[in-house]
């Protein structure tokens, strides 16, 4: 197959910690088209578009994690505060954004914490260019969040900052019009406040609840961010959102309780 555009995937292979802007990756393990530079670790975007990006972090025992995407105007964290867990874990998430050509990007890991990672690559930041792979016909994308924190119920969550969306198909700050029938992408994060549940279920209109997030433990001692991916048929017409059935999100102007969803 012939592959156009961005795509791109590095890594670390060692711990790191510290103010690092940007994050120094070590290995290299996709860069089609060239446009992340090893030397400086920022991914100079050749033309714009709509640009898909998934961050994972490692936490070591008892370790506070800040690991964000940045660009100018533009920023998404993935965070671990709480220090109760006695292992090594990792968390991960999905942003989607329409960028300009020329924008650069980069990886910050913030002053006084530390990214855990070795062989398997548990800090990694991966990429592709939506617009040269998509069909411009039938292509849907978006990239809402809020900044608030939320308790239950919430039905549906209000995500009312709209970050990219590729059809103007995000209605009333709440509910994804689905425009053409087929299979989407969807990933949806959120923030958890530290000792409190969350259960978050992404709702089909037509098909009820696609899949739920949940974080039923309590023995967080600060905030935390988690996130899954669901994939879904839908079909046109349909109306898409999420529903905060228990507990609490947190989320601040680095928009960590958010959704994103790509027409595939």
């Amino acid at each position: 197959m012939l592959v156009s555009g961005v795509v791109f995937s590095v890594a670390r292979v060692t711990p790191v910690e510290g103010f690092l802007n940007p994050v120094p990756f070590q290995q290299v393990i996709v860069n089609e088209g060239g446009a992340f530079d090893e030397s400086t670790n920022t991914l100079s975007i050749p033309s714009e578009g709509y640009y898909f990006f998934h961050l994972s972090a490692g936490a070591d025992a008892a370790s506070r994690i800040n690991y964000n995407i940045f660009t100018s105007g533009k920023q998404a964290d993935i965070f671990r505060y709480s220090t109760a867990h006695n292992g090594t874990d990792m968390t991960s998430r999905d942003v989607i954004w329409h960028m300009s050509a020329g924008a650069q990007v980069r990886m910050v890991n913030e002053a006084e914490y530390s990214l855990y990672s070795d062989a398997d690559r548990q800090t990694s930041w991966s990429g592709i260019d939506l617009t040269a792979h998509l069909n411009p016909d039938t292509f849907q994308a978006i990239f809402v969040a809020t900044d608030r924190r939320f308790s239950a119920p919430q039905n549906p969550l209000p995500l009312d900052s709209v970050i990219s969306d590729a059809d103007n198909s995000w209605v009333d700050d709440s509910v994804w019009e689905i425009r053409h029938s087929g299979i989407y992408f969807l990933s949806v994060s959120a923030g958890t406040w530290m000792e409190q549940p969350a259960r978050i279920q992404l709702v089909s209109a037509d098909l009820g609840n696609l899949g739920e997030l949940l974080r039923s433990s309590t023995s967080h001692n600060a905030p935390d961010t988690f996130s899954r991916v669901v994939m879904a048929s839908l079909v046109a017409g349909d109306r898409l959102y999420a529903r905060l059935e228990e507990g609490e999100t947190y989320s601040d102007g680095v928009y960590q309780t958010s959704l994103s969803g790509i027409d595939i």
